[in-house]
């Protein structure tokens, strides 16, 4: 951002550029930083830009004057000074970002996006031909719904991180995370829900990419949650296009669970309570990820919505915050 913009012009124009160049990066191995001055930056460390290159040597600029330093500033530049008739910039670095020493090219082999989807469909019980934008439904009864749909693009959920599958494997760190203050849910099942979750992972063969999580609770105690796999890499190939894979849990968690007793969890109660209180409305989306993700997974391995009720109370005792 190689200009003085005005502050007043920043959050209008700066910041959704921004934005976008940081949703853009969530389908991939790269961090967001950018170039300008104190006050821009100070706006992208609020939407989360991770480094900031300091147009210091523009001492005139507006954007420079009486703005503290961000805390993100990977490189500074200074001044600038000539060795012959060539302009040299002279820039301090913080240490941030270390930068690289070597490239070393990699070629990879491909393998066809519509290949990759049928994969996914058959480790769903779907030998079907691959059709785009179009939901397949799994568990179709009252209470509980759970849908896949094969999208041939890769978008960015709402409002959601973005939770690295590498080598077939999610960053279990940042998901238990997100299962954490997302989801109030705590102790060893953490690595149970984790465990229930690449095991869908290694039903599609995705070997590197990324999962996003939306979730949603309407006024009816109806929970959703969507889980959007972004596939880059399926048994160690490069997809020849863009695929991702939309897994849709609908439900109820008053009538999918009437007689079964979930330790802890007063699921009448915690659903009304939803409506207005933060922390019920945050446990609850918590207690719907474990369903969904454990339903999902019995699916995949053959089992009965039985099992999944029988399931469900293991995996909560001592999981939730009362």
């Amino acid at each position: 951002m190689d200009v003085d913009i005005q502050d007043g012009d920043i959050e209008g124009t700066v910041v959704p550029y921004m934005r976008g160049i940081i949703d853009a990066l969530k389908l991939s191995p790269y961090e967001p930083g950018i170039y300008g001055t104190r006050n821009v930056f100070l706006h992208g460390e609020e939407v989360g830009m991770k480094y900031s290159f300091v147009a210091d040597m523009s001492y005139g600029w507006s954007g420079n004057l009486g703005f503290r330093m961000p805390t993100n500033w990977a490189f500074d530049q200074f001044t600038e000074y000539p060795i012959g008739s060539t302009d040299i910039d002279q820039v301090a670095a913080s240490g941030k970002d270390a930068g690289v020493n070597k490239f070393v090219p990699q070629l990879y082999g491909t393998i066809s996006y519509r290949e990759v989807a049928a994969d996914v469909l058959k480790g769903f019980g779907k030998s079907v031909s691959a059709e785009f934008n179009k939901k397949i439904e799994l568990v179709d009864i009252p209470s509980l719904k759970i849908s896949v749909e094969l999208v041939n693009s890769l978008s960015v959920a709402d409002e959601s991180p973005a939770i690295t599958i590498s080598n077939g494997k999610l960053d279990s760190i940042s998901f238990a995370n997100w299962l954490q203050t997302s989801g109030h849910i705590k102790g060893n099942g953490v690595d149970a829900v984790v465990n229930e979750a690449n095991k869908v992972i290694s039903s599609a063969s995705i070997t590197n990419g990324n999962v996003a999580i939306e979730a949603s609770i309407n006024n009816s105690g109806e929970s959703k949650l969507k889980f959007i796999y972004h596939i880059l890499e399926a048994k160690d190939k490069q997809l020849d296009n863009e695929l991702s894979v939309v897994i849709t849990v609908t439900s109820k968690p008053t009538d999918l669970f009437t007689g079964t007793k979930i330790p802890n969890v007063d699921v009448p109660k915690l659903v009304t309570q939803s409506q207005t209180d933060q922390k019920s409305w945050e446990t609850l989306i918590g207690f719907s990820t474990v369903v969904a993700i454990a339903g999902v997974s019995i699916f995949i391995s053959g089992g009965t919505l039985s099992v999944l009720l029988d399931l469900i109370p293991q995996l909560f005792t001592g999981l939730l915050v009362g």
